[in-house]
């Protein structure tokens, strides 16, 4: 391996030697790793209460709209308001919402309507904290360091999603249903330690009076309208994510019948296995 391909390798992760970054990412990761391990178990609880093929597609449905409804006023209301402050009140109404959410599962009162509305407004926060936590990522590491900062977000969010379906298997079938709900609660309690614990920079007054929010949203609009890269990518988005949706809304229930064929092949006489 050239010098040229190990510094390249290393600077990738020089975000890691400010302490700032660091223990944000750690947070943010057991974080993001909660929603997955949430995610998962909400599909597979849909199969048990409601095995219909629309019903679990729902709770994709309801997993993924909020981030098309939302997500461009989160941008605009992410410029508006003091994220460090914004995130500290939102990912406490989530950790209240996951522990009441998983209280509901344990005593047995969760409904397919109850499920979809609560993956609705979890989904409809984390649109709109998205923005804010990519606001804060340069106050975190210096100018020089940010593109570091922004792999290393990329790297921790992928691992959150490869292993929080796993862990939502252990947990449900270790611990029961409520427990990925409880397990989400538990894990963003660390960023809201880790955004406690930091202290932003202050900002400089620019003495400009802040835009509106519909003001803020026009003008993220006709910037969208006005880069060639990123319509690209908008365009490369729409065309991907409805199919990916698609197939992923419906892998519970593929989950669920290789299970059910597994029961009942386990079950079965030595003779009927053979054959």
């Amino acid at each position: 391996m050239s010098s040229d391909t190990i510094k390249s390798a290393s600077s990738r992760y020089l975000a890691f030697s400010h302490v700032p970054i660091t223990v944000m990412w750690a947070a943010t990761t057991c974080s993001l790793t909660g929603v997955a391990i949430s995610a998962a178990a909400s599909a597979w609880l849909m199969t048990s209460l409601d095995a219909d093929p629309r019903a679990v597609s729902l709770v994709q449905v309801a997993s993924s709209l909020p981030m098309f409804l939302f997500t461009l006023l989160a941008g605009a209301l992410a410029d508006l308001v003091e994220p460090r402050r914004f995130l500290i009140m939102h990912e406490t109404f989530i950790v209240v919402m996951m522990s009441l959410f998983g209280a509901v599962v344990f005593f047995d009162w969760v409904t397919p309507t109850n499920l979809i509305f609560t993956t609705f407004v979890l989904s409809a926060c984390w649109s709109a904290a998205a923005p804010a936590w990519l606001s804060i990522t340069p106050l975190l590491v210096p100018p020089r360091d940010l593109d570091s900062a922004n792999a290393v977000n990329s790297v921790g969010y992928n691992v959150s999603r490869a292993i929080g379906p796993v862990l939502a298997g252990f947990a449900l079938t270790g611990l029961g249903p409520a427990a990925p709900y409880w397990i989400f609660g538990a894990t963003d309690v660390a960023s809201v330690a880790a955004l406690i614990w930091w202290r932003a920079p202050q900002r400089p007054s620019t003495g400009v009076p802040a835009e509106s929010l519909l003001r803020a949203v026009q003008t993220g609009l006709r910037h969208a309208a006005g880069n060639k890269d990123l319509r690209s990518t908008l365009v490369r988005t729409v065309a991907v994510y409805p199919f990916a949706c698609a197939y992923t809304a419906l892998l519970p229930l593929v989950a669920r019948d290789m299970a059910s064929c597994s029961q009942s092949l386990a079950s079965a006489p030595c003779w009927a296995r053979l054959s």
